[in-house]
């Protein structure tokens, strides 16, 4: 009658196997961890200006979204407006809740210089009830790269929103 079974050996050489093939990917897959950071980044914002889009159509007010990168980390904030007497947008005030830091590593910039009065790093876009935007650069449309991928001309994320649907898309830049 035979034993079923493996045999030392058998088994020591199944483990060297894995243990090669562990040594070959995980390089590799180090190497990945920094961009799959950078697009979960970039679709997170997305899905932010998405709902800012949503809750604009919902409350029928505007909303506006600000993506301040002049300072470290960059920060994702959502405000509505306040008239004045005249019907006129006075102010915006912040929707609590509704912020959001994006990692460290993740760097935002549009081609374009910011304009008169605005500090360099910080882009807006406006979601009208109407399904329209407003922003800042016109149109909105940035790319997003991680800082410790630069170097190494990296892969690249492009966050653009349509200003006569409003509607926000991802493409992804190759190199």
């Amino acid at each position: 009658m035979k034993k079923r079974g493996f045999s030392l050996l058998e088994l020591l050489v199944v483990i060297a196997v894995i243990a090669i093939m562990a040594m070959i990917a995980g390089p590799a897959l180090y190497r990945l961890a920094p961009i799959q950071r950078l697009r979960g980044e970039t679709q997170n914002m997305a899905a932010f200006m998405r709902q800012a889009r949503l809750k604009a159509a919902g409350s029928q007010k505007p909303v506006r979204v600000v993506l301040n990168c002049a300072g470290r980390p960059c920060r994702l904030d959502m405000a509505t407006p306040i008239y004045n007497d005249n019907g006129e947008v006075n102010e915006w005030a912040r929707i609590p809740g509704s912020g959001h830091e994006l990692a460290r590593q993740v760097f935002a910039r549009s081609e374009e210089a910011p304009p008169p009065g605005l500090p360099g790093g910080v882009y807006w876009v406006i979601f009208m009830p109407s399904g329209r935007t407003f922003s800042w650069p016109r149109p909105y449309s940035l790319d997003f790269h991680a800082d410790d991928l630069r170097g190494i001309n990296g892969p690249r994320w492009r966050l653009e929103v349509e200003h006569a649907s409003g509607r926000v898309g991802i493409n992804h830049i190759r190199p």
